[in-house]
């Protein structure tokens, strides 16, 4: 366990806030010595607990008495305080239903407010950030995250470093560097095996750069052992966090001499040079092992510059664009090669469409959604309040009646009840502050995020946070306290909620707040049943390819896969191995193609590379591949998609395009064909979804051969009723051939279902907070009711004398909330439909929203209504009538 070996700076921090200065060390002197005395004698949680108890208990009138002013207002201030607390305690219905309400309220605005700022902080934790810019490479119509060496693979260590030399040579620019990580597209594999010390550890989120110290100045790291100086000054070092430190070495590793120690990775060696802290989380790339090393091993890499302040991008790109054959030959004449752009850091994050990303970007819309519902949350807690405020001094009228006869001015009475809304959000603070406490741990988890608690409540957030608080007191209250301090004496001592009949009776500010409130719960119940809808349908939709029973797994070298694929396939739980072609993947980069002796050239065709075992694990309806069990080596088909288009072009038949050719990268000059690469069609295939679902089916050009010349994905289709057995087997024949890569597989279910992650956790954190809302709404409503009703009994009681049932009763009070419900009903649907359709048009397949979600919310609304006021009503209209027109209201 964590030990706290200093009391919590939190608490420090407030008590400086607020105390005087002349008590401030006698105080602080004393909490700290008896801090230090508990620690050495109990839990540091506990200790820490009681730390804080105690600077709140100091939070009293004199311990902040810094103007004479002050001193003047006390005693008034203690009488309002004191009147205030009184009130609180002796209606205890509405204190409890006011503190659930606001407490659960506050606390759920906190937690989308500490989202909302975790995400939106992305790669802010680095120095300077705002003058670190990426490079983006468009290539067809097609934007990529990372900028490729001149010769691809085959750069030497010289080549990789010309395009950073070209921009440190722009006067603007302080720095470029560049890296790739292991779990990119572009170096995989994903992991690695380190050997440390004679251990033999799996290693993910390596981080590769051979511009060690340029890549520490724009994203610089503190280093805990060692320091940069030396840890960038040769090649061959690692780097490792806390979290790889402790991996390694042990708990204890800062005793240990780690420095000098080496790791080997496949044929390297490796020598440790230092320790950082761990990455923060929200940042566009993560790492737990640096290495730095000569030469990156892939085709590209992720490339960023650093700015001197006051500069802006845009004339560097336009030089670099000008210039660009200098660090690409030839770049100008590829007619597919666009532009280069960049894009700034803090953006990465929520720019989306670009290829190869290193991690899934932001929604704007979803976290616009969770904004908007933080605020319909601090709406209903608002308006709650003010609706129980209304009825709840509706029974103090007397009260304040009295109080105006005794010589209290109207700006008295507006001030009281002011300071008890105060008060009572005030009570709420740390409720909400520990139940974001106890819940941030789950949020975190279902949200995939890590907002530590200690670094998120800074002394900002928490001003901010008390504000907000304060306002919503203020807000809640400002109409009852401005209605009650206006009020004539002989209005308030006649002491009727309203003097309104009929009809009329509906038309009050209470029934329109609660009729806002209505509106804003069933389109929120509507729009999650939406969402839901649209889940399932992408669940239950059928991508053209069997998924169950598919994994996947990654090999290091071609040479391997023959052999793994003999010995899987004597398992009598595998029925069927291949390599290549796994759907469930993000978009990739596309190619052009055209049909021959025809003029319109498309730039979106998709080409896939898999192999006849691929075909058959995935069940993909090929009949032209039957031809590779004849005999033949490949063959080549188009789905659907692209037949139509070719045949339209062409003016044929779909069935006609069988025998003709068709040429891909048709603007490419080769030596061996001339103008692109002729493929003749062989087989037309039903389409199938190799992408996700926010996406149209694209063209497919699919390359299927009998035995694959590369292979670095193995596709393998089992049947088993014990998948941990199999899997064992299957791990076993891999190790076997295998001891550089470890065996990492994925389920294809699995794959797809990652695919839809994002929507996963934003429903499931819309329906939590819909259903939040739901508690809130109908919390107010049952408090609302209850006074409501007590202002009510004489009316019920002259009811009952006159012959009225208690069903009749019942059903007369439910007809005012029915036809709110009704009302908000028909207003939320268009709202929610409207919202909805917004959302659906990030999907390419999706659902046809319809009323019915929103009637079944209003549906369901109305239910829980007509629940809440009988329940609540119920003990009233059976109570005696002589008991009720003796009671007073």
């Amino acid at each position: 366990m964590k030990q706290y070996s200093n009391p919590p700076k939190l608490a420090d921090r407030f008590l400086r806030w607020f105390c005087s200065e002349d008590l401030l060390e006698e105080i602080q002197g004393d909490l700290h010595e008896t801090f230090f005395h508990r620690r050495q004698h109990m839990n540091p949680l506990k200790a820490k607990f009681l730390y804080y108890r105690d600077v709140l208990q100091f939070f009293k009138p004199y311990s902040f008495e810094k103007y004479s002013r002050t001193k003047q207002f006390l005693p008034m201030f203690k009488n309002y305080l004191t009147i205030a607390s009184r009130n609180i305690l002796r209606k205890s219905w509405f204190t409890a239903v006011n503190l659930t309400g606001l407490s659960l309220g506050l606390l759920a605005v906190l937690l989308i407010g500490l989202y909302l700022r975790y995400e939106g902080s992305h790669d802010s934790s680095f120095p300077q950030y705002d003058q670190v810019h990426r490079l983006v490479n468009v290539y067809r119509d097609q934007v990529y995250t990372c900028m490729k060496f001149p010769g691809y693979y085959q750069s030497n260590p010289s080549q990789q470093l010309v395009l950073l030399d070209y921009l440190r040579s722009q006067e603007e620019v302080v720095e470029a560097a560049h890296f790739v990580t292991s779990n990119s597209a572009i170096a995989g594999p994903d992991r690695y095996f380190v050997e440390v010390q004679g251990k033999k550890l799996v290693q993910e989120d390596v981080l590769i750069t051979n511009s060690g110290a340029s890549f520490y100045s724009l994203f610089p790291q503190k280093f805990l052992l060692g320091d940069p100086q030396s840890a960038f000054s040769n090649w061959d070092k690692a780097i490792l966090t806390e979290t790889t430190a402790e991996k390694y070495f042990g708990e204890q590793w800062q005793t240990k001499d780690v420095l000098q120690e080496t790791l080997k990775i496949r044929d390297s060696v490796y020598v440790i040079a230092g320790v950082v802290e761990n990455f923060p989380n929200n940042t566009h790339f993560h790492t737990e092992l640096m290495l730095i090393q000569q030469q990156i091993p892939s085709w590209a890499a992720y490339t960023y510059v650093k700015l001197k302040p006051g500069y802006e991008i845009e004339p560097t790109l336009a030089r670099l664009n000008q210039e660009v054959d200098r660090v690409y030959p030839g770049y100008t004449e590829d007619v597919l090669s666009k532009e280069i752009r960049s894009v700034a850091l803090q953006d990465i994050h929520f720019t989306d469409g670009m290829l190869y990303e290193l991690k899934p970007v932001a929604n704007r819309t979803y976290l616009q959604i969770f904004a908007l519902i933080g605020g319909i949350i601090l709406l209903i807690v608002c308006v709650n309040y003010t609706n129980l405020s209304v009825a709840m001094y509706a029974s103090r009228q007397r009260e304040l009646g009295i109080r105006k006869v005794l010589g209290a001015r109207s700006s008295d009475i507006l001030f009281q009840v002011l300071v008890e809304a105060i008060l009572l959000t005030l009570i709420c603070l740390p409720i909400s502050l520990l139940g974001v406490y106890l819940i941030l741990p789950f949020f975190n988890s279902l949200m995939g995020v890590q907002i530590d608690w200690g670094e998120s409540l800074n002394g900002l957030v928490l001003l901010v946070f008390l504000g907000l608080v304060l306002v919503a007191g203020l807000v809640s209250a400002l109409y009852p306290a401005v209605v009650y301090s206006r009020k004539s004496l002989l209005g308030l001592f006649e002491g009727k909620l309203s003097t309104k009949r009929g009809y009329y009776r509906t038309l009050t500010l209470r029934n329109a707040l609660l009729a806002f409130q209505f509106i804003l719960l069933i389109g929120l119940l509507c729009i999650t049943g939406y969402i839901y809808q649209q889940m399932h349908y992408l669940k239950t939709y059928d991508l053209g390819f069997d998924s169950e029973g598919v994994l996947s797994f990654g090999i290091a070298s071609s040479d391997q896969f023959s052999p793994l694929k003999a010995e899987l396939l004597q398992l009598p739980e595998v029925q069927e191995v291949g390599s290549g072609g796994l759907p469930g993947n993000q978009m990739y980069n596309q190619l052009t193609f055209k049909l021959d002796e025809t003029e319109p050239v498309f730039a979106d065709g998709t080409h896939i590379y898999l192999d006849y075992g691929s075909i058959k694990a995935l069940n993909i309806d090929c009949k032209a591949c039957e031809g590779l069990e004849a005999g033949k080596d490949r063959v080549f088909v188009i789905n659907q998609t692209a037949a139509e288009r070719l045949a339209n072009v062409a003016g044929i038949a779909v069935g006609e395009l069988i025998g003709k050719t068709l040429i891909s990268e048709p603007e490419w000059e080769n030596e061996e064909f001339g103008y692109g690469i002729p493929h003749t069609i062989e087989g037309i295939i039903p389409d199938y979804h190799y992408f996700n679902l926010k996406e149209t089916v694209n063209p497919f050009l699919m390359e299927v051969v009998r035995e694959a010349e590369w292979n670095y994905e193995v596709l393998v289709k089992a049947s088993t009723k014990d998948w941990f057995a199999t899997l064992s087997k299957i791990r076993d024949a891999y190790y076997n051939l295998e001891s550089d890569l470890p065996f990492q597989f994925e389920f294809l279910d699995q794959r797809i279902k990652d695919l839809y992650e994002q929507e996963r956790r934003a429903g499931i954190l819309l329906a939590s907070l819909t259903g939040l809302t739901v508690l809130l709404a109908f919390m107010g409503l049952i408090g609302l009711v209850a006074f409501a009703t007590v202002s009510r009994q004489k009316e019920i009681g002259i009811r009952k004398v006159l012959g009225a049932s208690v069903r009749q009763i019942l059903v007369g009070i439910n007809k005012e909330f029915a036809l709110l419900v009704g009302l908000s009903t028909l207003m939320a649907i268009p709202i929610a439909l409207v919202m909805t359709r917004f959302w659906l048009e990030n999907f390419a397949y999706r659902i046809d929203p319809n009323p019915f979600w929103g009637l079944l919310a209003g549906g369901l609304c109305f239910s829980l209504v007509v629940v809440v006021v009988s329940l609540t009503s119920f003990q009233k209209a059976r109570l005696n009538p002589i008991e009720s027109l003796k009671q007073e209201t």
